[in-house]
């Protein structure tokens, strides 16, 4: 119960009109789903700070709309996969203006990847996403289309990028 509380504070939400049953019933979700919601996470970013954050901030979405969602599984999955999207820009953007700043002579003599991990790294927000959903949650392009808001034919383009991609950097 302790983890629902803080997941209320950090949002801000006080909804006087939800009634104790409604707040019992997220409770109850959060305690079961928070464990998958936080493993998408993970798997998608690779860094466990950072999903938790995002499945923090998922939670507190849900939170403030607990009374009129109809599907919490489904709202809960995009969220956390938004909140991946971001989080993923936001790093590329950060690892840009580092490569800028730093001096030349300390670059690796190497720039190829040296785990899956490094080699997810170096792939497009959209690209990392959708090569994770297929991949480690073995969805079809239809479920991925749905799951993040993209027309079919583009879900479709962001695997075969990724994946094309991925080979090249793992060979």
């Amino acid at each position: 119960m302790a983890a629902f509380s803080e997941v209320a504070a950090v949002g801000g939400i006080a909804d006087q009109r939800r009634t104790a049953a409604g707040s019992d019933g997220f409770a109850t979700y959060f305690a079961a789903a928070s464990g998958g919601a936080l493993r998408l996470a993970v798997v998608i970013l690779g860094d466990r700070d950072t999903a938790e954050d995002v499945t923090q901030d998922a939670f507190a979405s849900l939170f403030s709309k607990w009374s009129t969602v109809r599907s919490p599984d489904a709202y809960l999955k995009r969220a956390v996969v938004n909140g991946c999207r971001d989080a993923i820009r936001r790093a590329e953007g950060r690892r840009r203006v580092w490569d800028r700043l730093r001096p030349q002579e300390t670059h690796s003599t190497s720039d190829a990847p040296r785990t899956l991990d490094d080699a997810l790294d170096r792939l497009s927000a959209s690209q990392r996403i959708a090569v994770v959903l297929r991949s480690y949650y073995q969805l079809t392009d239809a479920e991925i289309a749905e799951l993040t808001s993209w027309p079919l034919g583009t879900t479709k383009s962001h695997l075969r990028r990724g994946l094309a991609n991925l080979r090249k950097e793992l060979s």
